[in-house]
């Protein structure tokens, strides 16, 4: 199974945000938590860097240490650690991937495409694979190369 389009892009990025918003609306928000990974797991087969990856596997371990734990009804210093970790690696790990696709596009494709850290802070996932929409792609070149600043 290929993780990208025949325009080497990942599969959800050609996806609505709203269609996106919808299928993670209806998962409970499992589907935020795939689309980290699967965009993670696309930038890590075209740049060979696992990074963000990992770091998403080891955020969601975390969270289901600390759910067990919660799940035997003890609330002591594992859980009280463990929940804040999990959430501190899942942010790091979407900005680790934030800086993977920048880094990968500015050397193979050779231009700077843009992933603005607010947003991703905020939007995760939806801003990053908003960011790499090929519509709105065009429409970014299409702007720079008029030179219109």
């Amino acid at each position: 199974m290929r993780l990208e389009d025949k325009n080497g892009f990942p599969w959800t990025a050609s996806i609505g945000i709203g269609w996106i918003i919808l299928i993670v609306i209806v998962f409970s928000g499992a589907g935020y938590v795939l689309l980290s990974v699967y965009l993670a797991l696309w930038i890590g087969y075209k740049s060979r860097s696992f990074g963000s990856l990992i770091g998403f596997g080891i955020s969601m371990l975390a969270a289901c240490v600390a759910n067990a734990f919660n799940s035997w009804h003890r609330h002591d210093i594992v859980v009280m650690w463990l929940e804040p970790l999990g959430v501190l690696l899942f942010v790091g790990s979407t900005f680790l991937l934030r800086a993977e696709i920048i880094r990968y596009y500015r050397q193979s494709e050779g231009w700077n495409i843009e992933i603005g850290p607010f947003l991703t802070l905020f939007f995760g996932a939806f801003y990053i694979n908003w960011c790499l929409n090929p519509a709105t792609l065009t429409q970014k070149d299409t702007v720079t190369s008029l030179n219109l600043k």
